[in-house]
């Protein structure tokens, strides 16, 4: 799941139609989730990743983190296997901050029990 944090509802550099930064972003993935998040106010994720370590800017702001959330973390993803070229491609992707095992779906029950 892809959930982007934003901190206003202002369109951001691409999400003008009729721009071509908006040309050219109509290939990338939509999010799952949006979440409006003004400054100073928290997420409703936060509770899952530990706030205390946050990393700021010379300047002061926030740097945020970079959270996976592996729904299968026992079966290597697309790239993790050493020795195939998608190891080799992923291995000059940012390394995330945080992961996370996806909680478990519940139980569906069989009837008949």
């Amino acid at each position: 799941m892809t959930r982007v944090e934003r901190v206003d509802d202002q369109p951001s550099y691409g999400e003008v139609p009729g721009t071509d930064a908006y040309n050219k972003r109509m290939q990338d993935a939509v999010p799952d989730e949006v979440e409006v998040v003004p400054e100073g106010l928290r997420s409703r994720s936060t509770s899952r990743v530990c706030a205390e370590d946050r990393v700021y800017t010379p300047g002061g702001s926030l740097i945020p983190k970079t959270v996976v959330e592996k729904v299968d973390p026992d079966t290597p993803s697309y790239g993790e296997v050493p020795g195939t070229h998608a190891h080799e491609l992923r291995a000059a992707d940012a390394v995330p901050d945080v992961i996370l095992k996806a909680p478990e779906p519940p139980k569906k029950k069989t009837e008949g029990m």
